[in-house]
């Protein structure tokens, strides 16, 4: 294996690394602010995009930022059915 080849690995290594960090943060920030909204949805969607735009995702982590970007979807619809309505 050449040394450029063994520094890709080793920086592919390190973004997937990298990234189980920043998916459990939104994981843990994403289940607290569902219930206090401190930040707006689309921000934290803009940040769930932004993970899963890292190259060398692993199919698991893909998966576990599908599944916040349900989450969001989800909260949207709530909020927005339990916002009153202007007569």
């Amino acid at each position: 294996m050449t040394t450029r080849a063994l520094d890709a690995s080793r920086d592919k290594l390190a973004n997937v690394l990298r990234i189980d960090g920043e998916i459990k943060h939104l994981e843990t920030v994403l289940r607290v602010e569902r219930h206090n909204g401190l930040f707006a949805r689309n921000y934290w969607r803009q940040r769930v995009e932004q993970a899963k735009s890292t190259p060398g995702l692993l199919p698991a982590q893909m998966g576990r930022l599908e599944k916040l970007l349900k989450q969001l979807e989800m909260y949207s619809v709530v909020q927005n059915s339990s916002d009153p309505v202007d007569p």
